[in-house]
């Protein structure tokens, strides 16, 4: 394992997913209180989260680099999470710097949490680990969405989870000097491509439908379908839940925009699975030592996607028609190429044999 018992990491990681989720989701992937932002200070939205998505790519890339070398990683959550809530703090008055310093500093807080999760989070525990952080992070963005508040004290509220950071016991590790990068997630990045870029369509073109039409009573059903998905993957593997997340994909698009209903709650279930499986492949595949390596470039494909999935169907400006059947074909695509793969959750026995390094 690396230092620290499971039962610690495990807390830490779940605290470490749940901050930076709400933190995540109440502002700048498109959350409420970015939308506040733009709205006071007059500013353009593509511009804002273009800004957003590009230096948390960078953040995660740089981040990488080093967060495995790094044996007292909470201390750099820590660190992170305080300069993120000076930043956001921040952008009430300079907001396009606050979202630079968010982007870049929220990469580094993610690799982290990315890292302890691959490393002392054994495979057969790391859904249902994730899933947690994960729902309960909804669960403060649904309370969220209660309050009616103006763009400060949204801001305030927003960074509180941050700050849960500071509580966080210390998750001791042992050195590991270990590089490379392994070749079998070249075959996850095509889906995990497609998964975003149809996340950025959503967020371009479904999402102000479902909020205008249920408000944010969607969130429930992913909420909860997540837990089972987190469960599932640590069960039955990583494919077999992931076709399932990708059939229910497929469903939601082919009733969008004639049942707007019935798909935002099933498009929130097939999310919760897809979420869960694109934070655990990276570290599922990574070598021991390199988890953060391995998450920080997964996940910047990740982010890189939904930015140009938002891009595309802003340029585009599809019709109903088009907008369903290129996202059925990517889906089909995406199904195949993840059926092909191989199935990358380790036995136990596996486990230890590359936690040794053999």
């Amino acid at each position: 394992m690396g230092g620290g018992s499971s039962i610690t990491g495990e807390v830490a990681v779940i605290v470490l997913t749940f901050s930076f989720v709400s933190f995540l989701l109440t502002f700048p992937n498109f959350g409420p209180t970015s939308f506040a932002l733009i709205g006071e200070h007059g500013l353009d939205a593509g511009t804002f989260f273009t800004a957003f998505y590009l230096t948390h790519v960078f953040g995660l890339l740089v981040a990488g680099t080093f967060v495995d070398g790094v044996v007292c990683r909470v201390r750099v959550a820590r660190l992170s999470a305080l300069i993120l809530v000076i930043s956001f703090l921040l952008s009430n008055f300079f907001p396009i710097i606050a979202i630079l310093l968010v982007g870049f500093f929220l990469g580094i807080f993610a690799d982290v949490m990315g890292g302890l999760l691959g490393r002392v989070v054994r495979p057969w525990r790391r859904g249902i680990v994730t899933a947690l952080g994960i729902s309960s992070a909804n669960v403060f963005m649904f309370l969220f969405g209660t309050f009616k508040l103006d763009a400060l004290k949204m801001t305030i509220l927003s960074a509180l989870p941050l700050l849960l950071t500071v509580f966080l016991p210390e998750v001791k590790l042992s050195r590991v000097e270990r590089g490379g990068i392994n070749s079998e997630i070249l075959r996850f990045v095509p889906p995990i491509v497609i998964f975003y870029l149809l996340a950025g369509f959503m967020y371009h073109t479904m999402e102000p439908i479902f909020r205008k039409t249920l408000s944010s009573l969607h969130v429930l059903a992913y909420i909860v379908t997540i837990v089972i998905a987190g469960a599932l993957y640590d069960r039955i593997g990583r494919k077999i839940p992931t076709l399932l997340g990708l059939f229910l994909l497929g469903v939601s698009f082919a009733l969008f925009p004639r049942l707007p209903v019935v798909s935002a709650y099933i498009i929130q279930s097939s999310y919760a699975f897809l979420d869960v499986f694109s934070i655990l492949i990276w570290v599922d595949l990574a070598y021991f030592g390199t988890e953060s390596k391995h998450y920080g470039i997964g996940t910047s494909v990740l982010v890189a996607s939904i930015l140009s999935g938002y891009w595309i169907m802003n340029l585009l400006n599809l019709d109903p028609f088009d907008f369903g059947f290129l996202s059925l074909l990517l889906i089909v695509l995406s199904a195949m190429l993840v059926a092909s793969a191989k199935e990358p959750m380790m036995s136990p026995e596996d486990y230890i044999m590359r936690v040794r390094g053999v």
